[in-house]
Order: structure tokens, then sequence, then C-alpha cells
């Protein structure tokens, strides 16, 4: 689990496996702002987490009275560190996430909302645009002898069916 606390050493931050260089460069870009405001902030490293490494780190977070969390995950990780974060009772009023990924929309938020938490995510696509739909249908009449890997949306557009 690798931590830096805000502006310790942020010359000589090493990437550990698991940080992407976008998100190693998000990362220090936080970290240098954090240091220029006074901020205390964390960064956590959950390459290799399961379930029960998220909760030992969830309460080690509580017992440290964190509160307010940034979470940058790829959408399956994401939705299983919130239901995690539920299972802990860290979902309730007077904790505050922001999801860094682009695809809010594509999390099931369901058990997390009854809590009472302040939650903060972006959707970079609106799968309910004409224009997108459109793509997507276009998309998956595509050829794919012509197009390899057409055959399935693009990572970034699924397509969602909730």
């Amino acid at each position: 689990m690798g931590e830096r606390e805000a502006g310790e050493g942020m010359d000589q931050v090493e990437t550990e496996p698991g940080f992407q260089s976008t998100g190693y460069a998000i990362l220090q870009a936080i970290m240098e702002k954090a240091g220029q405001n006074n901020w205390q902030v964390s960064a956590i490293c959950v390459e290799n987490f399961n379930d029960a490494n998220y909760r030992r780190l969830l309460e080690d977070l509580d017992r440290r009275q964190e509160k307010k969390f940034v979470i940058d995950l790829e959408a399956e990780r994401l939705q299983n560190m919130l239901e995690q974060i539920v299972s802990v009772g860290k979902h309730v009023k007077g904790y505050h996430y922001i999801m860094a990924n682009l695809g809010f929309k594509d999390i099931n938020l369901e058990r997390f909302m009854h809590g009472g938490a302040n939650v903060t995510g972006f959707q970079l696509v609106d799968f309910s645009n004409p224009m997108v739909i459109k793509l997507m249908q276009r998309w998956n009449k595509l050829d794919q002898r012509e197009y390899p890997g057409s055959d399935a949306p693009p990572k970034v557009c699924r397509l969602n069916t909730r």
C-alpha cells in the first residue's frame, strides 16, 4: 500500500504497479496542488486488493477520522469498493466521495444511496443522446473482417441497459 503525505518528496514519488501513466500524472497534480494549499492528502494504491483488504483500509481510514475521498478506479473495481464501503457502514451522512472515473451512470449506487453520504461523479457520454445511440447502432453494424474488434462496443462507450 503506497501512501504519501502532501508535499512530502514530490520530486521523488515512485510509481507503483497499477498507477498508469495518466493516473500517475493526475495523482502528481493533486499532490502538488495539495502541497501548495497545505492540504493533507494520502494516496493509496489498491491494485491487488480483495474485499478483506478494502475493509481493512476503510477501517484504518475511519480510525484516522478520514471522511473525504476521491476514488479513481475502473467501474468494476469501483463497484466492488462501494460494496465494501456499504458493508462497513461508511456510506452514511458525514462521508464525502468523489468518483473520478467518467462513467458515473454505469455504477450501481442503489445500496449506497440510502445511507446519506455525499456522492459526486461525472458521466462523459450521455447514452440517451440520439447521436450517441446512432453511433452505437452504426458501430454494431460494422463488419468484423474489415474492422477487427468491432464485435463489441468500445470500452469507453458501453451501452447502459439499466
